[in-house]
């Protein structure tokens, strides 16, 4: 073959990968639901050709005005939820509670998506903040050992009992798809308030059992970034509950979500890594479902894994479930601002 053909078949070979990856559109490539809704949006976003943006980190989300409000546990001085509500008096719908990823905060871009999508449906919006996060602290001395995944429930629990209407939807990202999950299904913790859940929503939530103990080392470093000014900030919190000086620098050392889980969580609560993920993981709780459930997953999420079960899923008439094929973790952004995962929320709660 002559340099000139080949030369003429490697560009137009480029320029046809460049064209593809400019061509790229989000689709809803796997479901299963029974819900005439939710089929009628997925059949809707499928038939739009929605583009993925070439740079969607670089697109701004709106920016919604939230009212900030603290409220402290009756039987502990030093505990306290806060909570972040958007809301004016044309909110007539149920109220929507969001619960963030680790780390997250009412100023994520994701989560001000979310709260704008519902915002604009006419929905009250309480984001739940988690400690540590933006400007809260966590007071050393509270008495229950308040990190990470230690008590969301408790937190989840005292804002449902805050919020006078009757039912409430719930809405979680990753650490909080995993705790709204819990809360409607961990029936050895004391919830007062779950009658009040009338839907939940758990996005960017890991449903492979086995993918904790195989993700890959540069996910786990990923993921393991946030950890390290968590224990930092709160050594003093650590120290009271265990864990000394020494050891807080050797987790910090490793800086892995795995290593973490390992040396905090499975001491914690004398669990081997086996038991605890089995105990943690969502899959395992799908009986227990008892509201209207919506899973939501992109196929290139590299901190959950691409593996969905589908046929359990399929056994529990309260679960419908949906995956993008584009949007990694905590995206599927638009070209306007918004994204596909807020939108589906949205319109599936209307």
């Amino acid at each position: 073959m002559k340099t000139t053909t080949i030369t003429a078949l490697i560009t137009i070979s480029i320029l046809v990968f460049k064209r593809l990856k400019q061509n790229k559109t989000y689709k809803i490539i796997q479901h299963h639901s029974n819900d005439p809704k939710l089929l009628s949006i997925i059949q809707n976003i499928n038939s739009q050709n929605i583009k993925v943006p070439k740079q969607p980190n670089k697109i701004q989300p709106p920016k919604p005005v939230f009212k900030r409000f603290t409220v402290q546990y009756q039987e502990d001085e030093n505990d306290f939820i806060n909570y972040d509500l958007l809301s004016d008096e044309s909110c007539c719908k149920n109220p929507v509670i969001i619960l963030c990823f680790m780390g997250g905060h009412s100023k994520s871009a994701c989560i001000r998506r979310l709260a704008n999508a519902f915002y604009e449906n006419k929905h009250p919006v309480y984001v739940l903040l988690q400690r540590s996060t933006l400007d809260i602290k966590i007071n050393p001395n509270v008495k229950k050992f308040r990190a990470f995944r230690s008590s969301i429930t408790d937190d989840i629990d005292m804002l449902l009992g805050i919020i006078p209407e009757k039912k409430v939807i719930l809405a979680g990202y990753s650490l909080g798809g995993f705790a709204a999950a819990h809360y409607m299904t961990d029936f050895d913790i004391e919830c007062k308030n779950r009658d009040k859940v009338e839907k939940i929503i758990v996005g960017y939530v890991e449903l492979d059992l086995s993918y904790n103990v195989v993700m890959p080392m540069r996910v786990q470093k990923h993921v393991g970034q946030v950890i390290v000014p968590f224990i930092e900030e709160n050594r003093e919190l650590y120290n009271k509950n265990g864990f000394d000086n020494a050891y807080l620098d050797d987790i910090i050392k490793h800086q892995t979500i795995l290593y973490y889980d390992e040396k905090i969580w499975c001491k914690y609560y004398n669990q081997t890594m086996d038991q605890f993920y089995k105990w943690g993981a969502v899959q395992t709780r799908l009986p227990d479902i008892k509201v209207p459930t919506l899973f939501i997953n992109t196929y290139d999420d590299m901190i959950t894994g691409k593996n969905i079960p589908f046929e359990e899923l399929a056994k529990y008439p309260n679960v419908n479930q949906i995956q993008i094929n584009h949007g990694n973790h905590l995206g599927t952004v638009t070209q306007d601002g918004k994204d596909i995962t807020s939108r589906v929320c949205a319109e599936w709660c209307e």
